[in-house]
């Protein structure tokens, strides 16, 4: 290990996945907005059905068929993302923590080590990181934008505090987002 290297031998457990599958799901990459639009488009006619009953025979029924629909292809959206990250923490053996990847941030770069795959080491310069979020509990580092690694702070062998300001350190601020 380098001096100037901060190490973090990433532990990934249930928990610390799912959060980080919600935070890119549901945060960034902003998948609730089309069933949200949905469920509000629906109530609204649902809500113009009501208000028909007493000009139309079967308006009352419809607007509960419309809100039974509004409010239900979400809900089973939502609960079928949960199942999805269920099924993957059983194929990826995380129900307790299990050594994922061991991670070096340097001022070369980062290096990455994958424990639960036979990979090749992965090193790549700063410049070359598509973004990194700060969160309560940890920073993903997204090397790509559909690849990123989790570095919780608990396993870092420094406080949050002095990882985030690694890498805000060797990005720029449009890469940042605290």
């Amino acid at each position: 290990m380098q001096k100037d290297s901060i190490t973090i031998n990433v532990q990934i457990d249930s928990q610390t996945f799912r959060r980080f599958a919600r935070f890119d799901t549901y945060l960034l990459r902003r998948r609730w907005v089309s069933p949200a639009v949905f469920a509000v488009i629906l109530s609204v006619f649902s809500c113009v059905a009501f208000l028909m009953r007493a000009r139309a025979e079967q308006a009352g029924l419809i607007g509960w068929l419309l809100l039974i629909i509004a409010l239900g292809l979400p809900a089973a959206y939502f609960l079928h993302y949960e199942l999805q990250l269920g099924a993957q923490v059983r194929r990826l053996n995380i129900k307790k923590p299990r050594p994922a990847y061991f991670v070096t941030l340097s001022d070369a770069g980062v290096r990455v080590v994958n424990n639960m795959a036979k990979e090749a080491p992965l090193s790549f310069s700063w410049d070359q990181v598509h973004a990194a979020h700060r969160r309560s509990d940890a920073v993903y580092l997204y090397h790509t934008e559909s690849r990123a690694f989790i570095l919780p702070a608990r396993d870092a062998s420094v406080s949050l505090a002095t990882l985030w300001d690694t890498c805000a350190a060797h990005l720029p601020a449009d890469k940042l987002h605290a």
